[in-house]
C-alpha cells in the first residue's frame, strides 16, 4: 500500500509539473491537450517502473540475491524502461502538443512578447534598476525558451529517461529491502505466537485433568461435577477463535471455570478475594494470561497446604499501563507438583513478541506471600 501511495504522489508531482508550467501551451494547443499530456506523463512515471523494474525485483527477491546483484541485474531493464518512457513521451508530445506549432507560434509573436512598452510624453518617467533587471531576466528566459523550442532527439529524451528510473532504482532497492525485513521479522514473529497459542489448550487441559483424576477415587459425584465444569470451558475455548489476546471481561469468565473446578476439589482449604477496578472490563490481556497466574498459584502453593490459603487477585490500571496482581501463601513443604512446566515461560514469550519491552512479568516473595504482576500496555 505504501508502494502505491508513494507512486502515485510521484505522478501527481510529474502532472502537476508538466501543467503549472505550460502557459504558452495552454494557448496555443487549448486546456484539453496539455492535461492529457499532463496525464501521460504522470501515468507513465507510475506504470512503467511498476510493470517493468518493480516486477522483475519482487520475483527475483525469493530467490534470495543480494541487493547488490540484483542491482546490476535489473539495469537492462532501466535501459528498457527508459526506451518506453522516451517513446511515449515523444509521441505524446509530437501528438498533443508538437513543438514545431508551438516554435511558429512563438516566432509569429516573437516581437509582441519581447517588445518593451512604448514611452509617451505622459509616462516618460525612467525606469529604475530593478524593472529593468525583470525586463532583461524575461527577454533572455523567452529567448532561451525559443531555442529548446527545436525538436530534441529522441537520445536527449532518452538519456534523461535513463537517469530519472536509475534513481527510482536506488530508492526502490533499499526501501523494498528494509520492507521485506520487517515482514521476514513479523512473519517469524506471528509464527511463533501461533506456536505458543496452540500450547494453550493442552497445558490446561493437562493440569485440569490431573485435579479431576484426583477426585475420582474421593468423590465420584464431586469428580461428575469436575468433569461438567470443564465440559463448559472447554465449549467456551473452542467456540472462541484462537486470539492472541482477549478482554479483561472474557478471561474472568474463563477464569470464574477454572476456579469453580479448583474450589470443588480443595473445599474451604481455597479462599478467593478479586478487586477489579471499574472501567477494567474491555482492557486487552494476552489469552489466558491471567489463568497461567492463577494455575501457577494454586498448583503450586495453594493445593499443596493443608492450611485454609487466600488467593487474592487485584487489578487495576493508570493511563499507560493495566497492572494484575496475584498473590497467594508460600509453601514452604518438599511437594512438587506435576506438570508440563509450560505455562510462565510461555507466558513470558509471548509478551516479548506482542509488546516487546512495554509488558512485563515480575515475581517477588514478601514475608510469607508470593506476589506475581502482570504489566500490560494499554491499547496494543
Amino acid at each position: 500500500m505504501m508502494y502505491w501511495i508513494i507512486q502515485i504522489i510521484l505522478g501527481l508531482f510529474l502532472f502537476s509539473v508538466y501543467f503549472f508550467n505550460a502557459d504558452i501551451d495552454r494557448a496555443v494547443f487549448g486546456m484539453t491537450n496539455v492535461v492529457l499530456y499532463a496525464l501521460v506523463r504522470g501515468a507513465t512515471m507510475v506504470f512503467v517502473p511498476h510493470f517493468i523494474i518493480r516486477a522483475f525485483i519482487k520475483r527475483r527477491r525469493n530467490t534470495q540475491i543480494s541487493s547488490i546483484k540484483l542491482c546490476f541485474m535489473a539495469l537492462p531493464l532501466v535501459l528498457c524502461a527508459a526506451l518506453v518512457d522516451a517513446w511515449i513521451k515523444t509521441t505524446a508530445k509530437s501528438t498533443l502538443i508538437p513543438q514545431q506549432q508551438r516554435f511558429l507560434y512563438l516566432q509569429e509573436n516573437k516581437e509582441s512578447l519581447l517588445s518593451e512598452p512604448e514611452l509617451t510624453l505622459e509616462n516618460s518617467a525612467p525606469q529604475s534598476e530593478f524593472e529593468r533587471g525583470m525586463e532583461v531576466g524575461r527577454k533572455k528566459a523567452l529567448e532561451k525558451e525559443m531555442e529548446q523550442e527545436q525538436d530534441q532527439p529522441f537520445s536527449k529524451v532518452f538519456i534523461k529517461a535513463v537517469f530519472l528510473y536509475l534513481m527510482w532504482l536506488l530508492c526502490y532497492l533499499p526501501l523494498s529491502a528494509l520492507k521485506n525485513r520487517l515482514e521476514v521479522s513479523s512473519r517469524v514473529k506471528e509464527s511463533q505466537l501461533a506456536l505458543l497459542m496452540s500450547q494453550l489448550n493442552p497445558h490446561f487441559l493437562f493440569n485440569s485433568l490431573n485435579s479431576i483424576r484426583g477426585m475420582m477415587f474421593e468423590n465420584k459425584e464431586l469428580a461428575k461435577d469436575l468433569v461438567d465444569k470443564l465440559n463448559e470451558l472447554f465449549k467456551y475455548n473452542l467456540s472462541s477463535n484462537k486470539k492472541a489476546t482477549a478482554s479483561l471481561k472474557e478471561e474472568l469468565r474463563i477464569c470464574e471455570f477454572y476456579l469453580d473446578i479448583e474450589h470443588i476439589r480443595l473445599e474451604e482449604r481455597l479462599l478467593i478475594e478479586m478487586h477489579v477496578e471499574n472501567g477494567c472490563d474491555s482492557c486487552k490481556i494476552p489469552t489466558m494470561g491471567l489463568l497461567t497466574l492463577l494455575e501457577n498459584a494454586i498448583k503450586h502453593a495453594i493445593a499443596p497446604r493443608i492450611e485454609q490459603s487466600l488467593l487474592s487477585i487485584n487489578i487495576h490500571k493508570d493511563k499507560k499501563y493495566l497492572f494484575i496482581k496475584v498473590t497467594n501463601p508460600v509453601y514452604q513443604g518438599n511437594y512438587h507438583a506435576s506438570g508440563t512446566g509450560t505455562g510462565q515461560s510461555n507466558l513470558l514469550k509471548r509478551l516479548q513478541l506482542m509488546y516487546g519491552d512495554d509488558a512485563k512479568l515480575t515475581t517477588e516473595q514478601q514475608e510469607e506471600l508470593y506476589i506475581a504482576q502482570l504489566t500490560v500496555p494499554l491499547g496494543k
